[in-house]
């Protein structure tokens, strides 16, 4: 047997070989290391690139961009309003949660994606955005600008309302323009809006007060952040009026000899810059109880009296109505509470006129020939107790020696009979009277003159008929007075 001998590796080469075989393993871990390194940014170039195509989708569609409440949500409702997958806003070491911050990165951020809106870092909504990843490689920060970067000019107009609070204020409320930070606001009496009150509004509503009641005032708001201003709202509203204070009060009276008939108010005030109007009312007048009451207004004016003609027999009734007028509203109105009433009595008629016989044969009946008393009654009155009355001349037991008599005999039957008198007597002189009144359901007139309307009748017995066996016979004996024939 031959025996072999191998020569073995000395110590030096021993450690020679560790150092190279350890060279090698840090080699390739380094280079492990930045490939995954490598590979987990690529994952978030891929992420960030995805959020950004969705944000401009969402711009599209919505005019605006989502703000950052909107996006640091959780990463289910994020991907929701995106429409994209859940892991695409996660980051490699995120845990699955959504890795989107609302501050821009620095060498120090952890594995986050920045987004940074215009004015909009709160509830409001962006029109342009910032996003950074940092690379985990080499430590840079990767930037990504949205491809639009609008101005609040080209965000939307506000929507203005406007709200009368009194005859004093107008509240102004309007939307919320997307990263306007002030509002100026203008208010002006004139539709130009020249020399207008202006002042800075941050909130979306003010108020303006101490105005004018019943003025109308002219409102623009403008949104504007920095230089960057927005399309104003434009709007007007008028001032509201409070009715008149006091109660208003009508009155009515005749006047100039009763001829006129006049309508006044009183009793109630304006608030300061508006002025006081009336509508006074009056009936047309009534003469029965049934007619209409109905007042007629007339135009409103600053006049608190009014004249019209009265007419004899008539009942007239008067209202009031007041309000405050401003120089572009009216207030409401208010009513006399109280209709008070006035009629203008009846003048005594004229007498009438008797045109018939003056000499009679007693035991007959004759036409009293009077003209008829509605001739002479105003327009819209009717005669009241027409009758005709007697006064005897002549001493007779029949009669008393002097007297008035009211006799049967009306406008709607004028005979009257003569029965003559007593046994013995042949002749006698009678003097008859007509007269009359005028009335309304309101009023009646005094009745009019007697001695005007008297005319003096002789009566004389035929020499047939004065023995009392006689048919007709003079005197009155046995006599029916509706059996009398028409006298000759």
């Amino acid at each position: 047997m031959i025996a072999r001998y191998y020569k073995a590796f000395t110590l030096v080469e021993l450690i020679i070989v560790i150092a190279v075989l350890a060279i090698l393993v840090a080699i390739s871990a380094a280079g492990m290391t930045q490939y995954l390194q490598g590979a987990r940014d690529s994952g978030r170039e891929t992420n960030i690139t995805a959020i950004t195509d969705a944000l401009e989708k969402y711009y599209a569609k919505n005019g605006e961009y989502p703000n950052c409440s909107q996006m640091t949500q959780s990463a289910s409702n994020l991907s929701s309003l995106l429409d994209i997958n859940t892991d695409i806003v996660t980051s490699p070491k995120s845990g699955g949660a959504n890795a989107i911050i609302c501050s821009s990165l620095s060498s120090s951020s952890g594995d986050n994606y920045s987004y940074v809106g215009d004015n909009c870092q709160g509830n409001e909504q962006c029109l342009g955005w910032t996003m950074q990843y940092k690379k985990e490689k080499d430590g840079s920060i990767v930037t990504f600008k949205s491809r639009n970067n609008g101005s609040i000019a080209t965000s939307g107009t506000t929507q203005l309302t406007l709200t009368v609070d009194s005859p004093s204020q107008i509240s102004l409320s309007w939307i919320k323009v997307p990263n306007a930070t002030n509002y100026r606001v203008e208010r002006s009496t004139s539709s130009t809006m020249s020399s207008p009150t202006t002042s800075t509004v941050q909130g979306l509503s003010t108020s303006a007060s101490g105005l004018i009641s019943g003025k109308r005032y002219y409102f623009r708001v403008t949104p504007y952040v920095g230089a960057d201003i927005g399309k104003s709202a434009t709007g007007n509203e008028v001032t509201s009026i409070a009715p008149p204070s006091g109660t208003v009060s009508a009155a009515v009276n005749l006047v100039n000899g009763d001829a006129q008939v006049t309508v006044s108010a009183s009793g109630v005030t304006c608030a300061s810059g508006t002025t006081l109007q009336y509508a006074l009312g009056i009936s047309s007048g009534r003469v029965r109880t049934s007619d209409s009451s109905a007042v007629v207004y007339g135009s409103w004016t600053t006049t608190s009296s009014q004249t019209s003609n009265a007419f004899q027999g008539k009942n007239y009734i008067a209202s009031a109505k007041a309000r405050c007028q401003g120089s572009d509203a009216t207030s409401s109105e208010v009513v006399a509470t109280s209709t008070p009433n006035v009629t203008r009595s009846i003048i005594a008629p004229a007498s009438p006129v008797y045109g018939g016989d003056v000499s009679w044969a007693a035991g007959y009946r004759y036409l009293m020939q009077y003209s008829k008393f509605t001739t002479y009654c105003p327009a819209d009155t009717w005669v009241a107790d027409s009758t005709i009355g007697l006064y005897r001349n002549g001493a007779t037991s029949r009669r008393p020696t002097t007297g008035y008599y009211n006799t049967t005999s009306t406008l709607d039957d004028p005979y009257v009979r003569y029965l003559g008198w007593d046994v013995g007597e042949y002749a006698e002189t009678v003097t008859y009277y007509a007269s009359y009144a005028c009335k309304t359901d309101f009023t009646t007139s005094s009745r009019s003159n007697e001695g005007g309307g008297a005319v003096n009748v002789s009566v004389y017995c035929e020499s047939a008929r004065r023995s009392g066996s006689a048919n007709p016979r003079c005197d009155d004996q046995g006599r029916d007075v509706n059996s009398l024939p028409l006298g000759p």
